[in-house]
């Protein structure tokens, strides 16, 4: 700072430099203006240049240009803000921003600057984003606003990330917007790269605000790493709009936001949006899932339905706790968004014109639909839950024309809060999958997982253990799917008392009961027995087969009356069924109540 006061003193003739007006022009009213007067700039600029220059380092003074009158500093705004033409050299080929672009960059990286940027467009081979740096254009507007093309010829995504750590980046009013000269292309690229020593990379503690993206095959791809080491996390977007390319050969192929990797702590705000084409149902808008084994380079032929899709990488992590918030819509698509294999996010996405909404695939577990409307659209399902995977619903909408509100697969592994769904319609035979059917469990557990309904099918190993992740006081109904279904204790469920206040040895239900139990928290945590909605049982002959348990009973459906009047009124069971026998004998395991008529009873 001696040097330019020297330079100071020496304009003004001056020993020292008093009054604050003393830097400042006056206009020809004569009142103290804003603007430094050119003898003053051009001469501190002089100055200082040379050895800047040969260092290559950027300094506040550095690199400001000149206006048509020859002036320095003819950009120059305040103490914390710089217009992005203070970082043009003479030097820097014409047409070209990227050097300009890349200068005031890390200027804002070094001295905290937030740098702001004209209307009208800024032509780069790419920009690559650095930690800190503030960039502030004339808002996202396609006409209006400050735009950043890709120069014809370029390879490769138009932004890129430094290395290491990129922290406390910040991008406002700004358009990315793709040239369709250079062929399928990437827009926003945030791949993490590691640095040493500690090997950390990613995007961090970042924001977004009023960015739009246009026309790429990829418009953005958040690619954090699988070590645990480079995630792309604590980042919030707000106003941020992607728009995939509208090449009809190009749409099958088109994601507008892809997110690999680990994440965590994303939010995509409602102001945010994910299109495609008006009114054309092909490619994806979102996808969430692992990280890849493939480059971005392969991305032009990768098939994103499924048929050619790419390697993911040995036990690769998935991006968890992003949020995609109520009002945020997602538009124009074959799919809206796709989670593969990536758990604890939460979409509330406004969709629309998409065959399918919300689709879960590859054991994607915990996550949670809330505050969500489907509308005008979901022609195929509102709803994709593949086998294996888990999911909450909070508040879901539908209205409009759609195909089925469920597709679930055989497996999935459980849905919980459907009674937040809403549709102003009959729901006959609008879901498929839903009600879960479990087969013979396996040494008497039976994993009931998130359901809350269960169809069972029959076993011959009494049912003793409930693994659920049902927490106390919720609700968990059973039913014999097709045969009979037996319980027994010894495990963690609390089995009825008999008149000696034991537990009895063996329950049984039948095809087509019902039996609802809550889980306590008590000692033992047991599934408590609510409810048994029994059907009656009636039969021309004790039963010869079939599971049974003491005190059950069938009805004689055809009692025949002797001479005395008597009958068979019903058959008492009196031992319990084991699997060991078929032990169904009369007057050892079954028997006869026999009953009079009216007539003989009162003789």
């Amino acid at each position: 700072m001696g040097a330019y006061l020297n330079v100071l003193e020496t304009v003004y003739d001056e020993p020292t430099v008093d009054e604050p007006e003393a830097l400042l022009g006056r206009g020809t009213s004569g009142l103290v203006g804003p603007v430094l007067p050119a003898k003053l700039f051009n001469a501190v600029f002089d100055a200082a240049i040379d050895t800047a220059l040969a260092t290559g380092t950027i300094n506040p003074f550095v690199g400001m240009a000149r206006d048509a009158g020859g002036n320095i500093g003819a950009y120059y705004i305040d103490g914390l803000r710089r217009n992005i033409e203070n970082f043009r050299y003479g030097t820097d080929p014409i047409g070209d921003d990227t050097n300009m672009l890349d200068r005031a960059s890390q200027a804002s990286k070094q001295y905290g600057w937030v740098i702001t940027c004209k209307q009208g467009a800024l032509r780069v081979s790419s920009w690559k984003w650095y930690s800190k740096m503030r960039f502030v254009g004339c808002g996202s507007s396609l006409t209006t606003g400050t735009r950043v093309i890709q120069l014809t010829g370029a390879s490769g995504p138009l932004v890129t990330l430094d290395n290491g750590p990129v922290i406390n980046v910040e991008v406002r009013g700004i358009g990315f917007d793709a040239n369709l000269a250079n062929g399928p292309q990437i827009g926003l690229m945030w791949q993490a790269k590691p640095v040493a020593p500690d090997n950390n990379g990613g995007l961090w503690w970042s924001r977004l605000d009023d960015v739009a993206v246009r026309g790429f095959r990829l418009g953005i791809w958040s690619r954090g790493g699988s070590d645990g080491l480079t995630p792309n996390q604590f980042i919030f977007a707000t106003g941020v709009r992607v728009w995939r390319v509208g090449d009809a050969t190009e749409l099958e192929l088109a994601t507008g936001l892809l997110m690999t990797g680990q994440h965590g702590q994303i939010v995509w705000d409602g102001a945010c949006e994910f299109d495609g084409p008006g009114g054309i149902r092909k490619g994806v808008n979102v996808q969430v899932r692992p990280e890849f084994t493939t480059d971005e380079a392969e991305l032009g032929y990768w098939d994103w339905l499924g048929a050619t899709a790419p390697t993911l990488i040995a036990g690769a992590w998935s991006p968890g706790y992003v949020d995609f918030r109520p009002g945020s819509t997602m538009q124009n698509a074959k799919m809206a968004i796709v989670f593969y294999k990536a758990g604890i996010n939460r979409v509330g996405a406004w969709t629309e014109n998409v065959d399918r909404s919300y689709v879960f695939r590859g054991n994607a577990r915990s996550n949670i639909i809330t505050g969500a409307l489907a509308t005008n659209g979901s022609l195929d399902w509102t709803i994709e839950l593949e086998s294996g995977c888990t999911l909450h619903i909070a508040g879901l909408k539908v209205q409009g024309e759609f195909g089925l509100l469920f597709s679930a697969g055989n497996a999935n592994q459980g849905v919980t809060g459907l009674e937040t769904v809403h549709r102003l319609a009959d729901m006959q035979a609008a879901t498929t999958g839903l009600t879960r059917q479990r087969g013979t469990p396996t040494a008497g557990t039976l994993a009931a997982d998130g359901n809350t309904f269960l169809a069972v099918n029959s076993t011959t190993t009494p049912i003793t253990y409930i693994e659920s992740w049902l927490t106390w006081n919720v609700e968990l109904v059973l039913r014999a799917y097709d045969s009979d279904v037996p319980f027994g204790p010894g495990g963690n469920i609390a089995m009825p008392l008999d008149a000696a206040g034991n537990e009895i040895g063996l329950l049984v239900l039948h095809k087509g009961e019902l039996m609802t139990l809550v889980r306590d928290d008590f000692a033992g945590h047991k599934f408590r027995i609510k409810a048994i909605v029994r059907i009656p049982k009636l039969a021309a002959a004790a039963p010869a087969a079939g599971q049974w348990a003491i005190g059950e009973f069938v009805v004689n459906s055809a009692p025949v009356i002797d001479a005395n009047g008597a009958y068979v009124k019903q058959w008492n069971r009196v031992t319990n069924w084991t699997s060991a026998a078929n032990n169904n004998a009369l007057l050892v395991d079954w028997f006869p109540e026999v009953a009079f008529t009216a007539s003989f009873a009162h003789a």
